[in-house]
């Protein structure tokens, strides 16, 4: 066997694979392009995604001047698409995909000359990655997905919400099992959890070297958008929730809790809800039981900047989410300044210090309810959001950032790679 000199005057080569990735959109697709730009700061790197996302990635990176880094978009064939509309279907597509991606990669050279290849979205550690098969280092994660809800949140959830619920668990169950996700978690060089329960997860199937970190970063404090006046008057505190209205969002946790706050008295708030879905009717038809439409409103989906200005304006960001591996819109609450009310579970009780907003110890509905009224509550002292609002502001520029993405970057990459300072690293391939 040879073993392998670092040369210290040629920057590290990254193949990174991110299935979402969008420069105008949050959540997954928002995570591959900031993680991307982290990554060119630090390393040689060529991000191999999606084709449907070519127009927006190419007009972002020259406007920011990142034309130094590559891009390969690779669609599976267009006989394909239809898995997308199988039940489930967009896991088999995502794993269509990750096929088509190695194989361009591959046929290019790319994975021949890589130190490193990254998996970095989707980030589900239940499901396996082609990227154990490029021969190279590889790294997976952040990824989340172990995160679980419990049976005594599925009263709230309605039959097609439970069903999903023991879909999700049989498929996380299954995956330890899984001789294709125990392979990828065994043959990473580095797995890293976004919650310290995903990180126990991919210990689980037998990883041997693991880190935890959100994958949760912005581009930039000044989050962008005018605030929007049209509520401006509105008298009394004003809550604000963003998210897709799906029933493990916990939405109808927060509208009861909010219930519970006007019984005790207090009815000058507007809670507004930002967001669309399968549980909209749901939703609205609890509303309508409790008697809240003078207090709650539903503003449907709405432009990110538009978002934003909600959220900076906003007495709190409520977020009850059961088992959430990201929450994107903690930090983007944070960044604003913005206290966060919040289960203490899964990635919003990870990054959400208890110093920024409430989190909300609870295994049940009931529980949850009662946690969040008393969180509601205590976020009418003005006093109090101030100091949530500076302790939620320096979290972002410590954690969430670009800068802070692409120093646990550096150090990753280095860690994995042979090349590291000049010195013969001892490692044998």
């Amino acid at each position: 066997m040879t073993k392998v000199v670092a040369a210290p005057d040629v920057p590290l080569r990254v193949v990174m694979f991110a299935y979402d990735c969008d420069p105008k959109l949050g959540s997954e697709h928002g995570v591959g392009w900031t993680w991307a730009l982290a990554a060119s700061r630090c390393a040689e790197v060529t991000v191999v995604t999606q084709s449907k996302y070519e127009h927006n990635i190419v007009a972002a990176a020259h406007s920011m001047g990142c034309d130094k880094t590559r891009w390969l978009f690779v669609e599976p064939s267009q006989a394909l698409h239809w898995v997308h509309g199988l039940p489930f279907g967009y896991y088999v597509y995502n794993w269509l995909w990750q096929r088509a991606a190695l194989r361009a990669a591959g046929s290019r050279g790319l994975l021949a000359h890589a130190d490193v290849v990254h998996h970095v979205t989707w980030g589900a550690c239940w499901q396996p990655s082609v990227l154990r098969l490029a021969g190279r280092p590889m790294i997976w994660g952040p990824a989340g997905g172990a995160e679980r809800g419990g049976v005594g949140f599925w009263k709230g959830f309605g039959p097609r919400g439970v069903l999903y619920e023991v879909l999700r668990d049989l498929a996380r169950s299954a995956s330890l099992v899984s001789p294709w996700v125990r392979a990828t978690a065994r043959g990473a060089a580095l797995v890293v959890g976004r919650t310290p329960e995903s990180t126990e997860f991919m210990r689980a199937l037998g990883a041997r070297a693991v880190a935890t970190r959100s994958e949760l970063c912005i581009e930039s404090p000044t989050l962008g958008g005018e605030d929007d006046d049209s509520e401006a008057e509105v008298p009394g505190a004003q809550f604000v929730s963003v998210c897709n209205l799906i029933h493990w969002k916990g939405v109808h946790l927060a509208i009861r809790a909010f219930a519970e706050v006007r019984t005790r008295g207090c009815s000058e708030f507007l809670y507004t809800i930002v967001g669309d879905g399968p549980e909209r009717q749901r939703l609205e038809r609890l509303v309508r039981q409790l008697s809240l439409q003078e207090c709650v409103r539903f503003a449907g989906r709405v432009p990110r900047e538009t978002a934003i200005a909600l959220i900076r304006r906003a007495t709190a960001l409520v977020h009850p989410s059961i088992h959430d591996s990201g929450g994107t819109v903690c930090v983007e609450a944070m960044a604003s300044g913005t206290p966060v009310v919040c289960l203490d579970r899964g990635g919003p009780g990870f990054v959400v210090p208890s110093s920024a907003g409430v989190k909300v110890t609870a295994s049940n509905d009931r529980a949850a309810v009662e946690g969040l009224t008393r969180a509601i509550e205590s976020l009418l002292d003005s006093a109090s959001r101030e100091a949530m609002g500076a302790a939620g502001r320096l979290q972002y520029l410590r954690v969430h950032t670009i800068q802070a993405v692409e120093a646990d970057l550096r150090d990753w990459y280095e860690r994995v790679t042979p090349r590291r300072n000049g010195l013969d690293t001892g490692l044998e391939q």
